[in-house]
């Protein structure tokens, strides 16, 4: 499977999205943190347990690369700025400016 942008919102600083990746269902937790000013994103399975907890979204950089364990995704997450400014994602720039993609590969 190739590059897909995970679908993400712009109107909550704390929310759940349901998505497959490489197959497989997760449920995918966005957290706004206003003392780090960072998106953090834990990944649970279908049965709601955590396979990756408070994993920063930091651009440019792998989030599932350091995550130990076979339950998690299959593929790579990362987030891209797309303006190629290299900034990080804001409280109203993860899906806008910043996309967050999924590589299955």
């Amino acid at each position: 499977m190739a590059d897909f942008i995970i679908p993400t919102r712009q109107d909550s600083e704390d929310y759940e999205i349901e998505v497959e990746l490489s197959g497989v269902s997760f449920f995918l937790r966005f957290t706004w943190n206003y003392r780090s000013e960072y998106w953090y994103l834990t990944i649970s399975d279908a049965d709601r347990i955590v396979v990756a907890g408070n994993l920063k979204v930091v651009v440019g950089m792998p989030l599932l690369r350091t995550v130990p364990g076979t339950d998690k995704p299959a593929g790579e997450l990362i987030a891209v700025d797309t303006t190629n400014a290299g900034l990080e994602a804001g409280l109203e720039d993860l899906g806008d400016r910043v996309l967050l993609f999924y590589d299955g590969t």
